[in-house]
């Protein structure tokens, strides 16, 4: 049985620092011994992925999954899911033959604390007895927030309904902006007070904890409600929160401004079959890529060296005196229209997630994120099923037409294996930084095509 060895060890106590700067997603296997217990930690990857990878690599069906954040010596798991009997207890042992010199407090999906069964009550840290804490009543902050629950969600972002690129499926949180801004303004403030000697740094501590935890979740309203209680304490005791984020990028607001026109005017010349169609897509393609890495001066250079030219395809062929299209070939056309939006629209939401992940790095120098990878992601969704699509349309009906479409549903099959597992599996709600649809959009998208296929 693979349970942990010393690199695993050496490993976990490394994410335990960084736990100390943000919510760690883990996953935990209880062992038969306390040594034999198995954590899996990531900083990026879901409670859930990390739940199925100990339960892979240990040896009993006692699991449990969440985040763990470290204040002090105290290590905080706080469960999504109900912890085995007896894991805190257990989790005391493997800690101290782990050489780990730090003590477990295990908090419970409904906002409780497990307690110890050797006689103690679980709370080492002063005036805390559940999952989250309240401000000391002297500073009349106001009624405590409200425990986190399992289930409850502010979020609003279901991306899992509706049709690609809808409001409802491409809105985000507005919530989850006001987040990003009271963590970048008090992370730092919270963690200075919590590693003081004030009475009251114990419960701040804790109660941040419970709103980054909430956060993580999607939870913002929760999360904002602990940073309304938190922000006048600090205040009162004369700590000063950093000073706001630097404006984001003004190429960024021109090209958020450029980007829904061109787009629509892209899509109408394509519904044209223009002769230079591959050159239009190729461009198009680059200007929406190097916006989703946030080169935002490169997508509008070539913004503005593409415009003209997909006027000149619309005014060439206007939609009154468009050549008629045969009527079982629409499908097929309107098919590959949506593709090439839907690849568009998952480098635009990749974009949102690594900016929250950059504007999160930004502010914690010693947090070891980095974004850059992240668009590797997205090359498994190649321009094939495009081109495919595209051969479609000017084949006749005919048993070439048909092999082209088995291509074009092996295509997709190939897409929707990706993103039923790994990165895709999670990225949408789980990433702990930002609300996003890439996953669901391009499901839904390819979706509908395949259902045009096998018509």
């Amino acid at each position: 049985m693979a349970l942990m060895t010393k690199d695993d060890l050496a490993g976990l106590q490394q994410m335990l620092q960084k736990a100390r700067q943000r919510p760690i997603s883990f996953g935990l296997c209880m062992g038969k011994k306390p040594e034999d217990t198995v954590i899996c930690t990531d900083l990026v990857k879901s409670p859930d992925v990390m739940m199925r990878q100990a339960k892979k690599q240990g040896e009993t069906a006692k699991l449990t999954q969440g985040t763990l954040t470290v204040e002090g010596k105290i290590i905080l798991f706080s469960c999504e899911t109900d912890p085995p009997k007896g894991l805190k207890n257990n989790l005391k042992k493997f800690l101290l033959k782990s050489d780990i010199t730090m003590k477990p407090r295990v908090l419970l999906p409904g906002g409780g604390e497990m307690a110890d069964e050797d006689g103690e009550d679980g709370n080492e840290l002063d005036g805390a007895d559940t999952g989250t804490a309240e401000p000391d009543a002297a500073q009349d902050t106001g009624p405590a927030p409200e425990p986190v629950q399992a289930g409850d969600s502010d979020s609003g972002n279901d991306s899992t309904n509706g049709a690609p690129g809808s409001d409802s499926d491409m809105q985000e949180d507005p919530l989850a902006g006001e987040w990003a801004q009271a963590l970048a303004r008090l992370g730092p403030a919270v963690r200075s007070f919590a590693a003081g000697n004030d009475p009251k740094a114990a419960t701040v501590a804790k109660a941040w904890a419970g709103a980054e935890g909430a956060a993580a979740k999607g939870q913002y309203k929760v999360a904002l409600a602990v940073v309304t209680k938190i922000e006048p304490l600090l205040g009162a005791q004369g700590i000063r929160p950093a000073p706001e984020a630097p404006q984001p990028d003004p190429l960024a607001a021109k090209w958020a401004a450029v980007a829904p026109a061109l787009e629509k005017l892209y899509t109408a010349a394509m519904a044209r079959n223009p002769e230079n169609r591959q050159k239009l897509q190729a461009a198009w393609a680059m200007a929406t890529e190097k916006a989703g890495a946030q080169d935002y001066k490169a997508a509008l250079t070539i913004a503005e060296r593409l415009k003209p030219a997909l006027d000149a395809v619309v005014k060439a062929a206007p939609a009154a005196a468009a050549p008629e299209v045969p009527r079982d070939v629409v499908p097929f056309q309107k098919s590959r229209v949506l593709w090439a939006k839907t690849r568009s629209t998952m480098r635009s939401e990749l974009g949102k997630l690594q900016s929250a992940i950059d504007a999160v790095a930004s502010q914690n120098a010693d947090l070891e994120i980095d974004s850059s990878g992240l668009f590797e992601h997205l090359e498994v969704f190649d321009d094939a099923l495009e081109d495919i699509l595209d051969r479609i349309t000017t084949t006749p009906d005919g048993q070439e037409r048909e092999a082209l479409k088995k291509q074009a549903i092996a295509a997709i099959e190939s897409y929707q294996a990706a993103l039923s597992s790994g990165f895709f599996s999670d990225v949408d709600k789980n990433n702990g930084f930002a609300p996003v649809a890439i996953t669901s959009t391009a499901v839904n998208s390819l979706s509908t095509i395949s259902r045009v296929l096998s018509a």
